[in-house]
């Protein structure tokens, strides 16, 4: 018998070599029939006549589940509808013009190299848990209202990123406009009182505690019209406390001022 026979129905099952010169005319019909077969269960799914070019498909060559093979190009132009690309994993990504527009991206990794050689936009995407871990952005980036980011703490001295929650903590004025007060700007504290020792050395706590530490002081009579000869003052301190000296030949009030943070 000259006729093939199938277990797949497959393309690769069809022997060329047959039917052969002398076979029998009634053999025909059969070897009609199996082309039939082929072709429908091989495209089984297409309903419609195929339009495009041998160089137009040739461009889908995916030589492993999920991943795109280099060397080849997949274009989507003037297109209206969703290209959906599920478990695709691309690397060396190249991206020469255009806009990309409406994507969604949900986590996942992009490995390798990914070039925006010219002009591109992305708008109205959502990037979810997606980490830039190097590279440059070359020109001005909007972020869109809302974003979240990480405050970094008082003292950072890096090139990272002020939120606003950062800038109102270093911006932010508080006060107490007293005889003995203070003044708050961001992380810097300004204090100042006046006291009247009653003894050589005195201690006592500032009218607010730095909260790191006190960098400096200083202290001076109120009083400049000083009798005697031992009449000198000073200040020493830590961060919740400062101690006044004085000589023993003026027991007028001392005003004391220091700054810290």
């Amino acid at each position: 018998m000259t006729v093939e026979t199938f277990t797949d129905t497959a393309p690769d099952e069809l022997n060329v070599s047959l039917p052969a010169s002398g076979d029998s005319r009634t053999e025909g019909d059969n070897h009609l029939r199996n082309i039939k077969n082929v072709i429908k269960t091989t495209f089984a799914n297409v309903s419609g006549p195929v339009t495009s070019s041998e160089a137009e498909l040739n461009y889908v060559d995916i030589s492993a589940l999920g991943t795109w093979q280099a060397g080849k190009a997949l274009t989507a132009a003037a297109t209206t509808g969703a290209i959906s690309c599920a478990n695709l994993a691309m690397t060396n990504i190249n991206i020469d013009s255009g806009d990309i527009t409406g994507v969604s991206y949900a986590g996942g990794t992009v490995t390798g190299s990914l070039t925006w050689n010219a002009a591109q936009n992305l708008n109205s995407q959502a990037l979810t848990n997606v980490n830039i871990d190097s590279g440059n952005i070359a020109s001005a980036v909007v972020l869109a209202d809302g974003i979240a980011a990480t405050t970094q703490s008082a003292g950072d001295n890096s090139t990272a990123l002020a939120t606003t929650a950062y800038v109102d903590a270093l911006t932010t004025v508080t006060k107490s406009i007293a005889t003995n007060g203070y003044i708050k700007l961001g992380s810097i504290y300004i204090q100042w009182l006046t006291m009247t020792p009653t003894t050589q050395s005195t201690t006592a706590s500032w009218p607010i505690a730095f909260p790191t530490a006190c960098l400096g002081a200083v202290a001076s009579f109120k009083d400049v019209a000083l009798a005697g000869t031992n009449t000198h003052c000073g200040v020493t301190w830590s961060a919740t406390q400062y101690t006044v000296t004085r000589g023993a030949d003026n027991t007028s009030a001392i005003c004391v001022i220091a700054i810290g943070h």
